[in-house]
């Protein structure tokens, strides 16, 4: 099965929801983002893309080819290329006795002197313990591929957040992170009747 960073964001987004999580594991159609939902889409687009834009040089991965990304994101870290932009990370793992594939797309991996930041931007104007846990968990995330692909950690985890500033995620080896995808994986196997779905 397939576990994305993403799935974490669609776990909490707008309100936590193990339904949606299912639903969408089930390829349920949704309803038409709204026109504000759009707008959101267009800012964080926007919000990203600025950022990127200070950032200098960099290798734009966005386009390469879905089954060619994880292998150019390697090659690019490998090479200490100073900004990658869109790269794919990913590891076949085991969760709960269940063969998974993870993966996640990082907005920037910067290289910063002796090491990798793992840089993400949101709209988000804080992200904290109490503030975006998903976001956190998202770059935990991140760090545990990071360090699954090169076998050393970042050397941050970042949230550009919708303030402009850069805000350091502690990490703690992934456990936070896998945990909840462990969470998710239960929902996307979940029975189609007679199961709770209760987050």
């Amino acid at each position: 099965m397939r576990l994305t960073a993403s799935d974490i964001i669609s776990l909490y987004r707008p309100t936590p929801c193990g339904l949606r999580v299912y639903l969408r594991e089930h390829k349920i159609p949704e309803a038409e983002p709204s026109a504000f939902e759009q707008i959101l889409q267009t800012l964080g687009q926007r919000h990203e893309q600025e950022h990127l834009a200070t950032l200098g040089a960099y290798e734009n991965l966005s386009l390469v080819a879905a089954e060619e990304r994880v292998q150019r994101t390697t090659e690019a870290i490998r090479k200490r290329v100073p900004v990658i932009y869109q790269g794919e990370l990913a590891k076949d793992t085991v969760l709960n006795g269940i063969a998974v594939k993870v993966i996640g797309r990082p907005d920037f991996l910067i290289w910063d002197g002796d090491g990798y930041l793992i840089r993400d931007s949101k709209l988000s104007r804080k992200v904290d313990e109490e503030h975006h846990v998903e976001i956190a968990l998202q770059l935990q995330l991140y760090g545990w591929l990071f360090e699954q692909t090169v076998n050393v950690p970042a050397k941050r985890l970042q949230v550009h957040t919708g303030k402009g500033d850069v805000v350091d995620v502690p990490y703690d080896g992934g456990v936070a992170a896998l945990g909840e995808l462990t969470r998710i994986l239960s929902l996307k196997r979940l029975a189609a009747c007679g199961a709770s779905l209760d987050t």
